[in-house]
């Protein structure tokens, strides 16, 4: 899965164990989302980084908002265990059926 606008790609790199959700801009990695596989349909989100350098421009919720999609397309639960996903997980506009 890929998303691109203002010169910033994000692309969900998914393997067996791991997956990491990458936002580049200019050929440069500005921020990462990182999952592991607690069984095959459960996800735990346990890294959210985004370069000092591209914070305060949403690029965590962008990331965010990929993971959604990525886990509602393939129908996993996520358990959120990095402290930015935790608070995302705490709004009411969190899609029920991604929460483990």
């Amino acid at each position: 899965m890929s998303t691109e606008s203002n010169n910033l790609i994000i692309t969900t790199h998914q393997s067996l164990h791991n997956t990491r959700i990458i936002a580049v801009r200019n050929g440069e990695n500005v921020g990462v989302l990182e999952l592991r596989a607690r069984t095959p349909m459960t996800w735990a989100a346990y890294r959210t980084f985004v370069d000092p350098a591209a914070r305060g421009e949403g690029l965590a919720g962008k990331l965010y908002k990929e993971m959604v999609s990525w886990a509602t397309q393939h129908e996993f639960k996520i358990i959120p265990e990095c402290s930015y996903i935790v608070k995302k997980f705490e709004a009411p506009d969190t899609p029920k059926e991604i929460m483990a």
